[in-house]
């Protein structure tokens, strides 16, 4: 036998609404919850009042939330909405693919879409119809398997841009993509300079 014989693994399809099954899991959650949202399922999810009820409850309750995304004009209601009462940040990623959230580091749950064209990957992230579609859901407590999305979750956070600056760029009107970090002090000094030289 390969692996842990302990090992938990669920794949759940739902041919009711999208968010019947993971919102009964999301639901669980006693300490916090991280989410990845793709701009597709943000997009779709912004109208899901069920969703966002559930979260509401959940931020009442105490339980922090985490939200990576991409932050547009066209979600900033959303992203508000976990910001704003407390016990959430949101994180900004260009072009963040995947959709999942872990719960109070233990659970793993992933929300895959109906692929009626597994080789054409650029269709596969916008066949999300909430109410329609016959949609997926990975869902594993397996330890090993979800200290290994924790960390690299984590390392998204860390590698993605607060909301706030990303909110405050397009109330500016001055969307596109400012996000670099540098940590090398020579580049930090080289960029400077140019940035300097460029203005003048």
């Amino acid at each position: 036998m390969f692996g842990d014989k302990n090992a938990i693994v669920e794949i759940i399809l739902e041919k009711k609404h999208i968010a019947n099954s993971p919102i009964q899991i999301i639901s669980e959650a006693i300490e916090k919850i991280d989410f990845c949202f793709d701009y597709d399922l943000m997009s779709s999810l912004k109208e899901d009042n069920y969703f966002w009820n559930t979260i509401s409850k959940l931020k009442s309750k105490g339980v922090f939330l985490r939200l990576v995304t991409e932050v547009d004009s066209d979600n900033l209601q959303f992203c508000n909405k976990i910001l704003n009462k407390g016990n959430g940040n949101v994180f900004h990623k260009s072009g963040v693919k995947g959709n999942f959230a872990i719960l109070d580091g233990s659970k793993f749950l992933c929300f895959l879409p109906k692929d009626d064209n597994a080789n054409n990957m650029e269709n596969v992230s916008r066949k999300w119809n909430l109410e329609d579609t016959v949609n997926r859901f990975f869902y594993i407590k397996t330890p090993s398997f979800v200290n290994i999305q924790q960390y690299l979750f984590d390392n998204l956070c860390s590698n993605s841009t607060p909301a706030e600056e990303k909110i405050r760029e397009i109330k500016r009107g001055r969307e596109g993509n400012f996000n670099d970090i540098i940590s090398d002090p020579q580049e930090i000094l080289n960029t400077t300079n140019n940035i300097i030289y460029s203005a003048t």
